[in-house]
């Protein structure tokens, strides 16, 4: 509890009305702050960072105000140590009192560590963060000139819960805050947190001085739950402190609880009293199956004011057992243990507690659908009027509960589950007030429970099936639905009884079918999952691939069967395994980094119990077709000279060579055919009409084609065509044209000139 004082009291901080919140504070582990109304904001911040999260109080020390040298210098001195471990945060350090202050924070290596201020500059409050904390000891030094308050808290990822009880707890729902006022205890211990084993418990006095330390016992390791032994609390009040290890680094791990405890004690409870009526309840199973000769030990707690008086009952004897009554918390809660050293024979004990009030009647058990009279006859002067209540709240007649006129018999007809309860009568007049209990149970009824022995049926595809939902218990009959869910796929069925028949099965059926049945005491649900059989099927996809020699190639298999195939492939009928160079991955694919030799027959082969399947695929690894270019490929010759043209190809398969003449680019061209090999062209005694493109070209069906072409000019020099027989022309007088033909050939196209007398003639004159 936090106190945030403004002003002052007139009666100075030295009066009970200051130091009552003073006390207050200590006494839950808080702090008090006086300061100016400005402040308050400023305060706030520094609450509202201490509530986030889990705290753990490190260090609450408060120092005594001294005024002369040395006390000021040791109050101003005075180291305080605290300890930081592996589930630590951040830790923040405030100090009250007259001009506090706060030193340099001393890590475990000795190096000053670095601080936030949370509360800068206030004159009677200062207040830091330490951030990037590690495990170990560190040291700070505070102080101020008055009464100097000290608390190191740290944000924790560990802490604990802790209550007590008179009988041995089994979780944390069995513990009280307080020990009783008197007698022996145990102390429970619910660990928040994980990663920490605890091993003790520590009770100290509030001058932390160590009265006794117990050890824990793990009760429950999944709700992580610790029971100390039984022990005498202080009658004083005191502090607990829990102590373990953390189990990765073995480091110590230390956690205070958060405010004094003390026993309860009714004198200093003011909360107002309510009368009530014994409740009574028997802790664990009402039946108990032991050897002759075990002990016994039975744990009846009773809600009740007064205190009430509590009996253990052999009903088959008709005596009472001797037990002990202790109180777990005022006013309301206590227990009672009744303890057999040697259980001899078959018995019923029935716990009875009585006070003031009333008290607790026998149990009526009523069968199902059955009925039952509750009887409450009064004998009274003056005459009591009587009201029931069924689980505190009025009750009246229905059409399974019949009241009497004069209310002194309720009448519960064709018992049904709800109608169970604790049924009270309550009897009143002028002079005094009487309540009666009775606690009404049914039998003869149960949750339905289905048969589990069968949560898988394999169906093979086509085939009937049948799932059944057997019900093993269940009063009333229960209801019973089907819900399907299937890949992609979840519904509900129209079927509504123990059996479903799945007639000519198909795949899309397998799935988990769920079966429930309920009835108005609960439900049970069973899954049974339907499994299809079939044989493998493989997808099919190319039946020839081609691959260019080096590169890699997957080759695909998706198969589908249940059950799952044994999947498989085969290269030219012989079996693979997976090499540096082929590998079979997850999905059956079959990836090969290919060479020539791989060329062939790919086969994958899938197999179950119930059939095969297989997919060929012929892979085709090949050398694309290439032509080595020549140096030139313009040929240049003499008419009659020999010529040979180059073709070399590579590929494979192996390409075949043709070759073509054009005797103009786009011109038709005609096959011309190799005399000596394909790759080589020779041209003998090359003629003008020789003159034009010779085209090589490499193909096969596989890899492709390539192709080159060459030109070749064949040259010839001047030669002039004799025409005439004679030289020597007779022209007649008067002819109006002489015509007299020059025809020469040659390559390049000769120029032609005539002279006369050894001179020119010009063209045209």
């Amino acid at each position: 509890v936090v106190f945030v004082l403004t002003g002052e009291c007139s009666s100075g901080r030295n009066s009970p009305d200051y130091q009552v919140y003073h006390q207050l504070a200590n006494a839950t582990s808080g702090q008090v702050f006086n300061v100016i109304k400005n402040d308050v904001k400023d305060i706030l911040k520094y609450i509202e960072e201490s509530i986030t999260g889990i705290e753990s109080k490190l260090v609450d020390k408060t120092f005594s105000p001294g005024y002369d040298k040395n006390v000021t210098v040791s109050i101003l001195m005075s180291q305080r140590m605290f300890f930081t471990d592996t589930h630590t945060g951040y830790v923040m350090i405030t100090v009250t009192g007259t001009n506090p202050t706060i030193g340099d924070v001393i890590g475990p290596s000795g190096s000053r560590h670095k601080t936030t201020p949370i509360i800068p500059g206030k004159a009677e409050i200062a207040a830091v963060k330490v951030t990037d904390t590690k495990p170990g000891r560190y040291y700070v030094t505070i102080g101020s000139t008055s009464v100097t308050h000290v608390v190191v808290s740290a944000k924790s990822a560990i802490n604990f819960q802790l209550g007590f009880n008179v009988f041995k707890p089994k979780s944390s729902k069995d513990i009280v805050t307080r020990p009783p006022p008197k007698g022996n205890v145990f102390m429970g211990v619910k660990l928040l947190g994980s990663g920490v084993k605890l091993e003790t418990v520590k009770i100290l006095g509030m001058s932390d001085e160590v009265i006794k330390e117990l050890k824990l016992e793990l009760l429950d390791e999944k709700a992580q739950f610790y029971v100390t032994p039984l022990f005498d609390p202080p009658s004083t009040m005191f502090r607990v402190t829990i102590n373990g290890y953390d189990i990765e680094s073995k480091t110590p791990i230390t956690r205070v609880s958060p405010t004094p405890i003390s026993r309860q004690d009714l004198s200093t409870d003011f909360v107002a009293k309510v009368d009530t009526a014994p409740n009574v309840t028997i802790d664990g199973d009402k039946s108990v199956t032991l050897y002759v000769d075990d002990p016994l030990e039975l744990t009846c707690k009773v809600h009740a004011y007064p205190e009430p008086e509590i009996i253990w009952e052999d009903k088959n004897l008709g005596v009472v057992i001797p037990s002990e009554t202790n109180i777990v918390e005022v006013p309301y809660d206590y227990v009672n243990i009744l303890k057999v050293d040697r259980v001899e024979k078959n018995t019923t004990y029935q716990c009875k507690a009585k006070n003031s009030i009333g008290d607790e009647v026998q149990d009526i058990r009523i069968k199902y659908a059955k009925e039952a009279e509750l009887v409450c006859k009064i004998d009274a002067y003056p005459s009591a009027t009587i009201s029931w209540y069924k689980d505190a709240k009025p009750l009246s007649s229905s059409s399974r509960i019949e009241i009497s006129k004069d209310n002194s018999v309720v009448t519960l007809k064709d018992m049904q589950p709800g109608m169970e309860g604790k049924y009270m009568c309550e009897a009143n007049n002028d002079i005094e007030r009487k309540v009666f209990y009775s606690n009404v149970e049914i039998f003869g009824v149960e949750k339905p429970v289905i048969d589990k022995s069968v949560d898988e049926i394999r169906i093979t595809e086509k085939n009937n099936g049948e799932l059944s939902c057997r019900i093993l218990k269940g009063i009333p009959k229960p209801t019973i639905t089907w819900s399907f869910r299937g890949l992609g796929e979840k519904r509900k069925l129209k079927e509504t009884g123990e059996t479903i028949q799945l007639k000519n099965a198909k795949r899309h059926k397998s799935g988990v079918y769920t079966c429930r049945a309920e009835n108005v005491l609960g439900t049970d649900n069973h899954e049974i999952e339907v499994i299809v059989e079939y044989p493998p099927q493989i997808k099919r996809n190319v039946k020839k691939k081609k691959i260019v020699d080096g590169d890699e190639v997957k080759l695909t298999c998706d198969v589908i069967g249940v059950p799952a195939p044994t999947v498989y492939w085969t290269f030219n009928s012989t079996k693979l395994r997976s090499t540096e160079r082929k590998q079979i991955t997850t999905d059956y694919s079959l990836i090969i980094k290919t060479t020539l030799a791989d060329t062939g027959y790919y086969a994958c082969h899938a197999e179950n119990k119930l059939g095969t399947d297989e997919i060929k695929v012929f892979l085709q690894v090949y050398v694309p077709v290439t032509i080595e270019k020549p140096i030139s490929n313009l040929v240049q010759t003499l008419v009659g000279r020999n010529e040979s043209l180059y073709c070399k190809a590579n590929g494979y398969p192996a390409p075949d060579i043709k070759w073509t003449f054009h005797n103009a680019p786009g011109a038709p061209g005609k096959d011309v055919l190799s005399s000596i090999h394909p790759s080589l062209l020779f041209l003998q005694k090359l003629q003008l009409n020789q003159h034009g493109f010779y085209t090589c070209r490499a193909e096969n069906i596989i890899s492709g084609s390539d192709s080159i072409t060459y030109e070749v000019k064949v040259y010839a020099p001047p030669s002039i065509q004799r025409v005439y027989p004679s030289k020597i022309f007779e022209p007649v007088g008067g002819d109006l044209l002489l015509k007299i033909q020059c025809k020469a050939t040659g390559r390049p196209t000769p120029t032609i000139t005539w002279q006369k007398h050894g001179l020119n003639l010009r063209m045209g004159t």
